[in-house]
């Protein structure tokens, strides 16, 4: 399949855009089209990711963005998706590990998160019955959470000596229902998998604690079950079971 001849100066141009690297394009103010361009994708990823930039301060995030930028192949119609590229972009290169920020997979993947799970699309309402301590039920958890596995502790407001605090961490990030800002929670790695067993599987959560405790060789106990009865409380505190079934 041959490409037409605008097609191919459409992708020439890009590049000119991305890259700076002339083309055999005549187009009319040319540099102002490359500036403009530059400056929305510098835009873009400095509001998706505002504490990396923080933490990198404006030199490296300079040089970072700058590698993105030249490697970077549009296959995402929406702009608004462009950043989550960058995440890929690190793996690929590990221009963090390179710079000893090896802390930056885990911030760019965290602040993603947060940033598509706020403009998530809204879950539709359902209503059913609540939920009175019984574990032999389905929870109905909404779509609007994710839970992220971290090996630095992104999640805390401070970075400093980030990386002599090695993890696992696992956070729950949840769009609040009143305000729609984003929150989290702290989990430990039981409470991580439960979560998100009880979002996956259509079973009952006696039958998915089983599971989980069967798998993980952990002795059943009164402890254990009322820990979880705590836990799917304060899910459903913050509005992330929707019901039971």
């Amino acid at each position: 399949m041959f490409e037409s001849k605008s097609i191919i100066k459409q992708n020439q141009f890009g590049v000119y855009c991305r890259t700076g690297q002339e083309m055999d394009i005549d187009v009319e103010a040319k540099e102002s089209y490359r500036s403009m361009v530059l400056t929305n994708f510098d835009s873009a990823l400095r509001n998706t990711y505002p504490l990396t930039l923080r933490a990198l301060e404006e030199e490296k995030w300079t040089e970072f963005i700058h590698g993105f930028v030249l490697s970077f192949k549009c296959q995402e119609p929406q702009f608004w998706k462009m950043p989550f590229s960058l995440i890929s972009h690190e793996e690929k290169s590990q221009w963090g590990v390179e710079n000893n920020y090896n802390w930056l997979n885990d911030a760019l993947r965290f602040e993603w998160s947060q940033f598509e799970l706020f403009y998530r699309k809204d879950w539709e309402p359902v209503y059913l019955k609540g939920f009175n301590d019984d574990l032999n039920v389905q929870l109905v958890l909404h779509n609007e959470f994710e839970v992220v596995q971290l090996t630095y502790p992104i999640h805390n407001e401070k970075w400093d000596d980030i990386e002599e605090h090695q993890g696992p961490y696992f956070i729950l990030l949840y769009r609040d229902q009143d305000d729609f800002t984003v929150k989290m929670m702290e989990l430990t790695p039981f409470l991580a998998v439960l979560t998100e067993q009880l979002s996956i599987q259509p079973d009952t959560v006696a039958n998915i604690l089983e599971n989980i405790l069967v798998q993980n060789e952990i002795e059943p106990t009164d402890e254990i079950f009322q820990f979880c009865l705590e836990f799917i409380s304060k899910l459903e505190g913050i509005q992330l079971v929707k019901g039971m079934k």
